[in-house]
């Protein structure tokens, strides 16, 4: 029940500040790209254990993949 509670508020949050990109003129694009680096930035420095690339397994190198698609597929489609 507390997840629920959880995505009905993250939901309204994302919807709201949607909707103030739209007063104070911010570019949404490139909020949602500041997003994705932001993200990134922050999981890789607040990891815990240390990330060696050699000792990676192939389905979290598969993750690895999928997210820089995403990304690229964000970049294609909204400048091209």
């Amino acid at each position: 029940m507390i997840a629920l509670a959880g995505t009905i508020i993250s939901s309204t949050l994302i919807f709201v500040i949607f909707r103030l990109f739209e007063k104070y003129k911010i570019d949404t694009f490139q909020a949602i790209v500041f997003n994705y680096f932001t993200a990134f930035i922050c999981g890789v420095v607040l990891y815990s254990p240390r990330i060696i690339i050699g000792s990676l397994e192939g389905s979290e190198l598969a993750s690895i993949h999928i997210t820089g698609l995403h990304i690229i597929h964000i970049i294609i489609f909204c400048y091209g």
